[in-house]
C-alpha cells in the first residue's frame, strides 16, 4: 500500500508540473518515477504526453504504446496515440487508434471529437460532422466538438449552418478568442461584413494583441469600399507583427488601390522576402509594377514566377496584357 501511496504522489507531482507548464521539470519527475514503478501504464502514457509537448513524436508514441501493452483497455492511451498520429498527418493510423479508443468506451466524447478532426484533415466532412456530432450528443457542453461543427460547416460553404454552432459554441464559452476568430471568418464568408466587424472589436477588447482580427477588419473595409479604415487596420496588424505575411500582402493591395505604388511594392518586396513562395504577393507586386508602369521590371518578374510555377494562371495572364 505504501508503494501505491508513493508512487500516487509522485505521479501526481508530474502532472501539475506539466499543468503549469514545467514541461522540463514534469518531464524530469516523469522518467524518475518510471524508474521505480517500471510496471505503471500512467506514467507511461504521461510519458507520452510529455513527448509530444516537445514534439518528440516517436518517443511520444513508444510510451503510449508501452502504456497500452501493460494495460490493453486503457482507451486513453489509445485517444493520445491518435492525437500524435493526427499531428503527424498519417490520418488513416489516427482514425485507427480513436476507433480504438471508442470499442473500449463507446462514451467516449473526446475521441469521437478528436476522430472527426483526423475525418477533416482527409477531406471527409460528412464523415467528420458525424463524429462532431457523436461527441456533443454524448456531452453536450463540449465546446470543441461544437465549434468544430462550426469549422466543417464553413468549409462546406453552410455559412447559416455554421454561423448557428458558432454561437452555440460562445454560449458555453462566450470569451473564446478562437472561436469569435471563426466566428468572424465564417460572417465574412456569408459577406456580412458589418456584423465581421463587430466580431473582431470583442476579440480586440478581449485581446488588443490579437494581429489576425485586425487583418480580418482591413478586409471587411475593403469589402464595405473604405479604403482608408482598411488601411489603419492593416497597419495596426503590421505594428504588432511586422513579418506577417498576410497582412503585408492585404496592406500592399489597399495601397495599390489608393494608388500609393511605390509604397505597395515594398509590402510585397517585404512578404515575398519572409516567404518567397506567396503567390499572392508575387502576383501583386508585378501588377504593381504595372501599375507604375515599369513593364520590363513586370515582365520579367512574371517570367521568373512562371519558370519556378509553370501552374500559376494569374501571373500569365498579366504577363500577356501586358505584351
Amino acid at each position: 500500500h505504501m508503494n501505491q501511496n508513493g508512487k500516487d504522489v509522485s505521479i501526481n507531482k508530474a502532472i501539475s508540473l506539466l499543468n503549469n507548464g514545467h514541461i522540463k521539470k514534469s518531464l524530469e519527475e516523469t522518467l524518475s518515477a518510471r524508474k521505480k514503478y517500471p510496471d505503471e501504464p500512467v506514467i507511461f502514457n504521461l510519458l507520452g504526453v510529455l513527448y509530444s509537448q516537445i514534439g518528440n513524436y516517436e518517443d511520444s508514441i513508444k510510451n503510449y504504446s508501452k502504456a497500452i501493452k501493460l494495460n490493453p483497455s486503457y482507451f486513453e492511451a489509445y485517444n493520445n496515440i491518435g492525437v500524435v498520429h493526427t499531428n503527424w498527418r498519417k490520418t488513416n493510423k489516427a482514425i485507427e487508434c480513436f476507433d480504438r479508443a471508442i470499442q473500449i468506451n463507446p462514451s467516449y466524447a473526446e475521441a469521437y471529437n478528436n476522430k472527426g478532426n483526423a475525418l477533416k484533415d482527409k477531406g471527409e466532412y460528412g464523415l467528420a460532422s458525424e463524429s462532431y456530432e457523436r461527441s456533443v450528443a454524448l456531452n453536450p457542453n463540449y465546446v470543441d466538438p461544437i465549434a468544430n461543427l462550426g469549422i466543417i460547416w464553413d468549409l462546406m460553404n453552410d455559412f447559416t449552418k455554421a454561423e448557428r454552432y458558432f454561437r452555440q459554441a460562445l454560449s458555453i464559452g462566450p470569451r473564446n478568442i478562437t472561436i469569435l476568430y471563426n466566428l468572424a471568418n465564417c460572417l465574412f464568408n456569408a459577406e456580412d461584413f458589418k456584423e465581421a466587424i463587430e466580431i473582431c472589436s470583442k476579440i480586440i477588447a478581449l485581446d488588443a494583441s490579437f494581429y489576425y482580427a485586425y487583418n480580418r477588419m482591413g478586409l471587411c473595409y475593403i469589402q464595405l469600399g473604405d479604403e482608408e479604415k482598411s488601411k489603419a487596420f492593416f497597419e495596426k496588424a503590421l505594428q504588432i507583427r511586422p513579418d506577417y505575411v498576410e497582412g503585408l500582402t492585404n496592406y500592399g493591395f489597399v495601397l495599390r488601390k489608393l494608388r500609393n505604388y511605390s509604397l505597395a511594392t515594398v509590402q510585397f518586396k517585404k512578404a515575398l522576402s519572409i516567404d518567397p513562395n506567396s503567390n499572392e504577393a508575387l502576383v501583386n507586386l508585378v501588377e504593381a509594377y504595372f501599375n507604375e508602369g515599369f513593364l520590363p521590371k513586370a515582365i520579367d518578374l512574371a517570367t521568373k514566377g512562371l519558370i519556378s510555377k509553370p501552374n500559376n494562371i494569374p501571373l500569365l495572364k498579366n504577363l500577356i496584357q501586358s505584351l
